[in-house]
């Protein structure tokens, strides 16, 4: 089972692509207090909710899963996004 949960802020303003969009969350780590960025990618009526509410700075919930983008990297396909 491939799923994914956090809690994080958005590192950018929501950024439109094809039949979504695209956010950037820092999720702030247990260990040492570091932050780590993921790239996430929300399809559907989700995604234009968060192209009309979300901006910079914005926390946010985050539900879903992992996939590999074509440049190796980990990216996650939403289920589901809680505006906090």
């Amino acid at each position: 089972m491939n799923k994914f949960i956090a809690y994080g802020v958005l590192g950018t303003d929501p950024t439109p692509i094809n039949k979504g969009c695209s956010l950037n969350l820092a999720i702030r780590t247990k260990e040492k207090g570091q932050t780590l960025w993921m790239q996430v990618i929300v399809f559907n009526r989700t995604s234009e909710l968060c192209l009309e509410y979300k901006k910079k700075g914005d926390k946010v919930f985050v539900d879903g899963h992992l996939e590999k983008n074509p440049n190796g990297e980990y990216v996650v396909i939403a289920n589901d996004i809680g505006f906090m």
